[in-house]
């Protein structure tokens, strides 16, 4: 049987996404980002440049999708959700999320200067386990 125990090791094994959006020509447009999941509150959070694109698909239509990216096996977790600018800056966010991200954030007031937080909410998702182990949680 899979859990939400399932889902939140997934989701701490792993430190990307591919986040699905729908560009202002809608277009789809997909992007491998670096996250923190905070099951506690079931909320995903990424960090993105201020001056990104993915700002304006964001605002644009909030809907997303999103996979993580398994590191080995098949083992993932998907769902739908919606994203939105959160009002924490990158200097709130936990420290472990800091290691996770593949950027020098040592300079915190340069950080939430130029970078924006997100959080990603859904209410399930689909685990995969194995070939013969699939099933969608409510969360």
């Amino acid at each position: 049987m899979i859990t939400k125990d399932d889902l939140n090791m997934i989701l701490h094994q792993t430190s990307e996404i591919a986040v699905a959006t729908i560009d202002s020509n809608n277009h789809p447009n997909v992007r491998v980002v670096s996250f923190y999941y905070d099951n506690c509150n079931n909320i995903i959070y990424i960090t993105t440049n201020k001056g990104y694109q993915k700002n304006i698909e964001f605002a644009y239509n909030y809907h997303i999708a999103f996979t993580t990216v398994p590191t080995t096996g098949i083992s993932h977790a998907k769902a739908k959700g919606t994203i939105a600018k959160s009002n924490k800056k990158i200097s709130e966010l936990p420290e472990e999320f800091l290691k996770r991200i593949p950027r020098d954030f040592s300079n915190m007031d340069e950080a939430d200067k130029n970078y924006l937080v997100y959080e990603i909410k859904f209410d399930e998702a689909t685990i995969t386990k194995s070939f013969d182990e699939v099933a969608t949680i409510a969360i």
